[in-house]
């Protein structure tokens, strides 16, 4: 299995947001050719239980998943993680403190504040488990990605991505299309100009960045160095029943 980590390593990471708790779709998803899926707890209705069995289809396909939280909460944060997760999108993260809070929440001590279960899934039940290689493998492992969602993010964009501990900077399309006036409007040349603003401080941090949407909104991100890149279950299925329709109707 190729981990997500290697993958944006090697280059783009093609991924898919998942709202709603349906381990058989998480599989699918493997199938297709999807490199990680998103678990989304912010918009959707993934439960604790959920989200763990959906991680165990996800493992038994060779599937890379990342949890986004309802907040950057260090509960919120721990429950992903410690149902096995590859990693955090921590929503709304307007400051470098905030930041630095989702890494501490996301990595254990001597990095972070991380509360340490070794009866959890990620740490196999602490069946045989080494404890001190358990921390050092998590906390080399796990991906924290925050996401910049306003105006204060964006002013912020360059401290945010110098958090040590930070992989990924988020640019969220549609709650900064909102914060602009425009919600939705994704081709507005001031809207544009400040998501390559923050694009390019991410990348002189050293960090991958990432994105969401539709074909051509992210086949403009790629086009500017993004990496890390998912888009809805409902806008894949839209474009291909579509085409199915047409193909067999008159």
């Amino acid at each position: 299995m190729t981990t997500l980590r290697e993958r944006l390593r090697d280059g783009v990471a093609a991924g898919v947001g998942l709202t709603f708790p349906t381990p058989q779709l998480v599989e699918l998803c493997a199938h297709v050719g999807f490199h990680w899926a998103l678990l989304d707890r912010e918009h959707g209705v993934w439960s604790d239980e959920s989200l763990e069995i959906a991680c165990i289809a996800a493992d038994a396909a060779g599937l890379s998943v990342m949890v986004r939280p309802q907040s950057n909460r260090p509960e919120a944060i721990l429950a992903a993680l410690d149902r096995g997760a590859a990693g955090v999108q921590v929503p709304h993260v307007s400051t470098a403190a905030q930041a630095e809070a989702a890494v501490h929440a996301a990595k254990y001590a001597p990095l972070g504040e991380r509360g340490l279960g070794t009866s959890v899934r990620a740490a196999g039940y602490g069946v045989d488990l080494d404890v001190a290689a358990y921390v050092a493998r998590a906390n080399r492992e796990t991906l924290v990605c925050v996401q910049i969602e306003d105006h204060e993010g964006l002013a912020n964009a360059a401290e945010i991505a110098a958090i040590p501990g930070v992989d990924i900077v988020f640019v969220g399309p549609m709650d900064l299309s909102q914060a602009f006036g425009h919600p939705g409007d994704l081709a507005r040349p001031e809207f544009r100009s400040a998501v390559e603003r923050a694009i390019e401080v991410a990348h002189a941090a050293g960090k991958t960045t990432g994105t969401a949407g539709g074909s051509a909104w992210l086949r403009y991100a790629v086009s500017l160095g993004v990496r890390y890149v998912y888009t809805s279950l409902g806008a894949v299925l839209g474009v291909g029943a579509r085409d199915f329709i047409a193909g067999v109707t008159p």
